[in-house]
């Protein structure tokens, strides 16, 4: 099953914010053991990029973060094709 995740359930877990953290943990854990294929949007990968850099002051430390959970949880493209609704749910 595809699941789009949240920019705040992967803030939660670079970031360990409380008290979404351990709930936000279990979604990409399920991503990792391959129940979910998770996905973020592009653009929510630059926000995370952003506010996970604000937080640590630290741009090494932030890409190792981002790489270590886009390890687990894919980024969808956005385009034309992905934008338009093409049958009726």
């Amino acid at each position: 099953m595809n699941v789009l995740i949240d920019t705040n359930v992967v803030l939660d877990v670079l970031l360990m914010r409380e008290p979404f953290y351990e709930n936000s943990r279990r979604v990409i854990a399920l991503s990792e053991k391959n129940v979910i294929t998770g996905y973020v949007s592009a653009s929510a990968a630059t926000d995370i990029f952003y506010l996970v850099r604000k937080e640590f002051q630290d741009t090494n430390k932030t890409y190792n973060a981002l790489r270590s959970i886009f390890e687990t949880i894919r980024i969808s493209a956005v385009n034309e094709e992905t934008v338009h609704i093409t049958r009726a749910i």
